[in-house]
């Protein structure tokens, strides 16, 4: 059985307002902390849970699971309120309905810590060939089809491609916490290809593109423009920025993300300056698309995303069972190279002992700052499987009674 998401505010009502009316159980959980409880009133945007025990969340996001009709259901909710034996929440915005697990599963947060590689995309069938290439991407193309592609020599040669077109020109991989120019960050935002071809003429930058796949400021001045500026605001905006283009010297400018599955890693820009005289046009836009594609193929067939986490365990583990477990992400330089079906390499440290697993990503949830992984252990031997349950179960009674698992 493959798990639903449930996005429809009218069935997700219809599901809060049963598990009210039935007084059906339902669990609440932050981290380490877990309890029960039930649902004693609703509206169309908060609801009120008694529970049991105590139950102090430290974070304004709760994970919940009941059961109905039959379906196991998880879902978030953010915490208004907490008062003695009361949460006051609001409405989940989605539900998801999850198989029925073979093995218990407990939150383990603190006390048990991963690192992994990437050993495969998932994609193995991907292939690129040079039989429509232009020519003179034939040796890049030709490099491309090896097995294991020289990445420097690609790159070197598709730079040698990029300086042909413009005064300046840049391929960059980008980094955690990166100050991005304006027109690259536009990139990452919408991963869509920057592009201004003559920055004396103010119409150049709010003109509709006829591609959907390229843009200038007008998105940009779009969606400030709902928020209050007016035109006259638009107009100097406009101004300051031919101004700063002036200064630095240049006349056309174009900016295309390098992709990696959905994620932007990287970036390819060309400018030129105001005495070449030469404006960019949108083939120039295309040819830097497809160039980028070509980087994030040799990326992909280099292998680049052999990803390694390190050989600390910083990745927290959040709950574990002897089928898979959930990975609390922060970095979001390593997601960027992560995706559902994608499969790694996984060290579980916990209890003085090393798990090794072959796992693969089921599910990528994003909330706030972190996000969580979902993996299932796809090649596990029967003594790490046993061993991780019988920890599994310990831990839960860990967590019910106080004492410290052995």
């Amino acid at each position: 059985m493959k798990n639903t998401l449930v996005t429809d505010p009218d069935k997700i009502k219809h599901y809060i307002v049963k598990l009210r009316l039935e007084s059906r159980k339902i669990l609440v959980r932050s981290d380490l902390l877990e309890s029960s409880g039930m649902i004693i009133d609703s509206d169309e945007n908060s609801m009120t849970i008694l529970y049991t025990g105590k139950f102090a969340p430290q974070k304004n996001m709760i994970n919940i699971q009941f059961n109905l009709d039959g379906d196991t259901i998880f879902g978030f909710i953010s915490v208004y309120k907490n008062f003695t034996n009361r949460l006051v929440v609001g409405i989940p915005k989605e539900l998801e309905i999850r198989s029925i697990r073979k093995f218990p599963r407990t939150d383990v947060y603190g006390h048990v810590h991963n690192r992994f590689y990437i050993i495969s995309d998932g994609n193995p069938d991907k292939e690129v060939t040079s039989s429509s290439a232009p020519p003179q991407l034939a040796k890049i193309f030709w490099e491309l089809e090896k097995n294991v592609p020289d990445i420097k020599k690609i790159l070197m040669m598709i730079g040698s491609e990029v300086n042909k077109i413009g005064s300046v020109g840049e391929i960059k991989i980008l980094k955690d916490e990166e100050k991005y120019t304006e027109e690259v960050g536009f990139v990452v935002k919408y991963k869509k290809a920057f592009w201004l071809p003559n920055t004396n003429e103010a119409k150049t930058y709010i003109k509709e593109i006829p591609d959907q796949n390229i843009i200038n400021f007008g998105m940009y001045f779009k969606e400030m423009k709902q928020l209050g500026w007016q035109d006259s605001r638009i107009s100097e905006e406009i101004l300051k920025r031919r101004t700063n283009y002036n200064q630095q010297n240049i006349l056309s400018i174009i900016v295309v993300p390098i992709m990696l599955f959905e994620n932007v890693i990287g970036q390819i820009s060309v400018n030129t300056s105001q005495k070449s005289v030469k404006n960019l046009r949108i083939t120039d836009v295309y040819y830097l698309k497809a160039l980028a594609d070509i980087v994030s193929e040799a990326l992909t067939k280099a292998k680049l995303f052999k990803l390694d986490t390190g050989v600390d365990y910083l990745i927290d583990v959040t709950n574990l069972s002897a089928s898979g477990a959930s990975l609390e992400v922060k970095s979001r330089y390593i997601l960027k190279f992560l995706h559902q079906g994608l499969r790694i390499k996984a060290g579980l440290k916990f209890s003085g002992r090393i798990v090794e697993t072959i796992s693969e990503i089921r599910r990528i949830d994003f909330h706030e700052e972190s996000s969580y992984v979902a993996i299932k252990f796809i090649e596990i031997s029967t003594k790490d499987q046993d061993f991780i349950e019988d920890y599994v179960k310990k831990h839960i009674d860990f967590l019910r009674s106080g004492k410290t698992p052995e």
